[in-house]
């Protein structure tokens, strides 16, 4: 049986300005530009105890309250903080959602057990919202629905709903407990269906009619009958590893060896599902409501604890650990099949392949070297090149990951190829005495010409017929560099030696 979260955060605004909120006794509230005017958009408890609350003018509220402090509120800000804050949830459950403006909802089926069970996970839930001084309510149920609820109306800091319980739970709440639109919920209480077991002894077909079907959606929300998932705010990891501390560690030592730990039994649950990690992630959950992460890529699946704790520790030394960390979780995001390699009996790993022998051993290496340059300086720097069936030079290639499957096609055997080409072929000067080349020049260099072989004739494909066809030749300087540079064929044939335009566009080793 699944089971859910839902936390409410009672006075999230007011709870993001601590250090501008005036002593307890005082009444405070933020404010923003609504429809109508300014209105305020926070209160805190004291204010809401005189009566002032959510969408009031500030001028009611003044008439109300003369002596009440008032500040700007900013709601973008306020969103961004309660996004970094259900990002930091992510401790508790990989399933963690925003719940409107002011929760968070996370599904805890199958977590409970890391922290000692339900009872345990809620109260260490509550500690911590605590130690960041946030007011906030707590609610445990089968279904997002009854969880909500308990969280907002229970009237107890923590809530939790057993399973099975939660039709009977919602009985004496009041229809607005269900998450009505305002309109519906004043029509239920007009005609007196004001507690939310009121509407369980009414036919559907009645009350779908006169309401519409929201009401009925809610219902099965509740029952678990209607469907209500989380979209989690992170992909949610098949295989992760969890550690956590009573109190927060702060030396990069114990970073290392926490990491190493995590690494280990990461693999360990990789091995036993035969999957290889392509992309891991190490999240930092500091004292202060942060969260540091590392993200990393594997060429191929992985399952050498080692070789990824080489790759972390490309990327720890660039983490902020504030005041302390209290949890890692070091998760794979994304996994492969692993086959695995035999090198010997002594070291088999996984499943047990064809024998490969040194050329296994090698590939295995080199994966390794392309992951920590990868990581070093980014996977779009670590490529190789590829043939492509192209008679144009500057075709005749493209560009993959470095680890790539090989390609189908074999380097075909031409003319000999310069090792760098030019972005753009530039102009330059080629002297003739007669038919032979005597000089060159280009850009500041000039030089004279030891041996000037070719054409090699070169055109391109029938579907780019805007582009010309042209005379390649291997140019030799007297002081021993060798350059490619071409002509265009049809002025060639028409136009004498020393009257043609020349390109350079490459140069060989």
């Amino acid at each position: 049986m699944k089971r859910f979260v839902a936390i409410w955060l009672v006075r999230w605004p007011i709870d993001c300005r601590r250090q501008q909120t005036p002593g307890r006794e005082a009444p405070f509230a933020l404010t923003s530009e609504m429809s109508g005017g300014v209105r305020l958009y926070a209160v805190n408890d004291v204010a809401a105890a005189l009566g002032l609350g959510y969408g009031m003018t500030l001028a009611n509220a003044r008439a109300m309250v003369p002596e009440l402090v008032v500040t700007q509120g900013t709601p973008e800000k306020d969103a961004e903080r309660l996004l970094a804050l259900a990002d930091w949830c992510g401790r508790f459950s990989p399933w963690c959602a925003l719940d409107g403006g002011d929760g968070i909802r996370l599904e805890s089926t199958g977590v409970a057990h890391l922290f000692g069970g339900e009872e345990r996970m809620l109260a260490l839930m509550a500690g911590e919202f605590k130690k960041m001084r946030i007011t906030a309510r707590f609610g445990l149920a089968d279904t997002p629905a009854v969880a909500w609820a308990a969280a907002r109306f229970s009237g107890q800091a923590v809530t939790l709903v057993a399973p099975g319980e939660g039709p009977a739970f919602m009985e004496a709440f009041p229809v607005s407990a269900l998450r009505l639109e305002g309109k519906v919920v004043t029509g239920l209480e007009k005609i007196g269906l004001r507690k939310i077991s009121d509407l369980y002894a009414v036919p559907r077909a009645p009350l779908e009619l006169r309401f519409g079907r929201q009401v009925i959606t809610r219902l099965d929300q509740v029952t678990g009958r209607g469907a209500e998932p989380i979209s989690p705010l992170r992909p949610a990891a098949l295989f992760r590893t969890r550690l956590s501390w009573p109190d927060p560690i702060g030396l990069m030592s114990d970073i290392e060896i926490a990491a190493d730990r995590l690494a280990t039994e990461l693999c360990r649950q990789l091995e036993k599902h035969s999957k290889g990690a392509r992309k891991l992630e190490l999240a930092l959950y500091r004292a202060d409501g942060e969260v540091e992460r590392i993200t990393f890529g594997t060429s191929v699946p992985s399952q050498d604890p080692k070789h990824m704790i080489r790759l972390m520790a490309e990327r720890l030394p660039d983490l902020d650990i504030g005041f302390g960390v209290d949890v890692m979780i070091f998760s794979a995001l994304e996994t492969a099949p692993y086959r695995g390699q035999q090198t010997g009996f002594a070291t088999m790993q996984a499943t047990p392949g064809p024998a490969s022998g040194a050329g296994e051993e090698k590939k295995q290496s080199l994966s390794q070297l392309v992951d920590r340059l990868e990581s070093r300086i980014g996977a779009p720097h670590v490529l190789r090149l590829i043939p492509f069936e192209s008679h144009d030079p500057a075709r005749a290639f493209t560009v993959v990951p470095a680890m790539a499957p090989p390609s189908t096609i074999s380097w075909p055997a031409r003319q000999p190829r310069p090792i760098r080409l030019l972005p753009v072929p530039e102009r330059m000067k080629m002297i003739f005495d007669g038919s032979r080349a005597t000089n060159y020049a280009w850009r500041q260099e000039t030089g004279a010409v030891a041996a000037l072989d070719g054409p090699e004739r070169l055109s391109p494909e029938w579907w780019r017929l805007a582009l010309e066809t042209r005379d390649y030749f291997r140019l030799q300087a007297a002081t021993g560099q060798r350059f490619w540079v071409f002509t265009s064929a049809p002025v060639r044939e028409k136009t004498p030696a020393q009257d043609q335009e020349w390109y350079m566009h490459g140069f060989f080793a």
